[in-house]
């Protein structure tokens, strides 16, 4: 069968949507996209964003992640290098982040800006869709609350729900 699909080769036009909680995110975002191996079917896209209590503002968060993560990779390659280049800022950006609510999208420097800034009027317009109070949107968001442990061994900090640290492997005790 011919592969009629518009995108690169390299993904499997295949999107998976997880809803999970906050402090199982790999860093202390409410939304996060990855491209991995799916068993026998190739590269697929990945979107986890964290359980709000709400149907709605889970999907207004899913939109947001959808349509930033798709037209950021179609623009750049559908490649673990224009992904790692998102996540290398996002992660930079948390660990050096001022007691403020801004987003590492939202930052000009940041690899997915217009991407980000496109998804975020695309989120409005949902939310007003949806009769979502933008301001109790807002504060439901920031108020998500991301456990995270320092390891003992190689200092890399971590999920504190994940049961080993992702860099060494020690056991997160």
């Amino acid at each position: 069968m011919a592969n009629n699909f518009p995108f690169d080769n390299r993904w499997n036009g295949m999107i998976r949507l997880e809803i999970i909680d906050h402090s199982s995110q790999r860093y202390d975002t409410c939304g996060d996209w990855t491209l991995d191996p799916w068993a026998d079917q190739g590269i697929g896209l990945n979107i986890k964003v964290s359980e709000t209590g709400s149907s709605d503002m889970n999907f207004a968060l899913f939109m947001h992640e959808l349509n930033e993560s798709l037209l950021y990779l179609y623009k750049n390659g559908f490649s673990k290098a224009a992904v790692d280049a998102v996540d290398k800022f996002d992660m930079n950006f948390e660990e050096n982040r001022e007691d403020d609510t801004s987003e590492p999208g939202g930052d000009q420097d940041c690899p997915v800006y217009t991407e980000h800034m496109l998804a975020m009027a695309i989120e409005h317009m949902i939310a007003e869709q949806l009769n979502l109070d933008w301001n109790k949107y807002s504060q439901t968001i920031t108020g998500l609350e991301w456990a995270q442990v320092k390891c003992g061994n190689c200092d890399q900090v971590f999920p504190s729900s994940n049961d080993k640290c992702p860099q060494c492997g020690q056991d997160n005790d």
